[in-house]
Parts: C-alpha cells; structure tokens; sequence
C-alpha cells in the first residue's frame, strides 16, 4: 500500500492500482490505468477503505509488528485529528485529494463519505491503532464508537460493516488476535 498511498498528508489510496516490481525487488506503482466493480480507480472508495480495514486487523492480530501497519494507520490518524470537531469530522477538509506515487491523477474522497458505512467504518477501524501522540486518539475513538452504534442502517451491507468496524473498535478483533496466537 505504500507504494500508491499519497505522497503527501493525504492518506488515501485508490480503489484500485497497477504495481510492479523492480530489480530491487521494490513494490511501485505503474500508473497503469483500469477500474473494477464499477468504482473509480483514483477514489477513497469502497474497495479502498476496506484495505485500510485489513491494515487495521494486522495491527489488531498482530501489532509487534508495528513497524509494518503503523506508517500506514498513521496518515489516517493524522488526518482525522487535525480535523476532528469533539463528535466527528466534516465530510470536505478530513481527506483531501492527494497525489500517490507516479500517478497523473489525484486520490479524491468517496462523495459523502462520512454517511457511507462502508466507507466511514473500515476508516475509523484504522482507529485501534492510533498513538498516544494523537492528541484526540480516545475522543476520536469514542465518536467513532458513537457514530457506529448510532441507528444501524437497515441494508445487508452497510449493516455489516457497522457491526465489523463496531467489533474492531470495541476489541474484539485484539482478543480474537490473541486467541489465535495461542
């Protein structure tokens, strides 16, 4: 993911990439073009916020490895407490486009994120991980918490993701890390 995740402050990766790898054996981005799913590749959509959920599962399953999920996370975190308001974050200046490595477009947030399910719970999942250096990191993760738990939305998918990203932040995920560890 670093290797089509903004160059900047941004965050965001796209819904969907071309990589390949040089003779270092170095993950980069091609700049190839191509969408799947019908979402657009250069958005923080769907398909892109559930990558950020992955991450935050191996910083849930396993996080002695840090040093691999945190770099990741961290732009996330960045990103939501310098823009936090106490109960949650406005939906136009949290995530702004932002140009990933050897791209010709930028990353731009899914429209309306912040009323997608799918979008705001695999992205407040990155939460689990956020440093005592964040200033906001329990106050964000208890908006979080609040916003989830809120009236659960009546379709199959968003209803599940309110449910997984929930799980994830009440740690749930943290225990059944350990548990698969033993």
């Amino acid at each position: 993911l670093q290797a089509v995740q903004c160059s900047d402050d941004g965050a965001m990766v796209p819904n969907w990439c071309t990589v390949g790898v040089d003779a270092n054996n170095n993950i980069y981005h091609t700049g190839g073009s191509f969408s799947g799913s019908g979402t657009p590749q250069y958005e923080y959509g769907s398909e892109a916020a559930r990558a950020t959920f992955r991450v935050a599962l191996d910083a849930a399953f396993y996080p002695e490895m840090a040093l691999f999920w945190s770099p990741y996370l961290s732009s996330f975190h960045f990103r939501l407490d310098s823009t936090f308001g106490g109960s949650g974050w406005p939906s136009d200046t949290t995530f702004p486009n932002c140009r990933g490595p050897n791209t010709l477009s930028d990353i731009s947030i899914f429209s309306s994120w912040e009323s997608n399910t799918f979008i705001y719970g695999p992205t407040y999942s990155s939460l689990i991980a956020a440093s005592t250096n964040i200033a906001n990191a329990q106050a964000m993760t208890d908006a979080a918490g609040r916003i989830l738990a809120s009236s659960l939305p009546s379709s199959y998918y968003p209803r599940c993701w309110a449910m997984i990203s929930n799980l994830v932040l009440n740690g749930a995920m943290e225990s059944a890390g350990k548990t698969l560890r033993q």
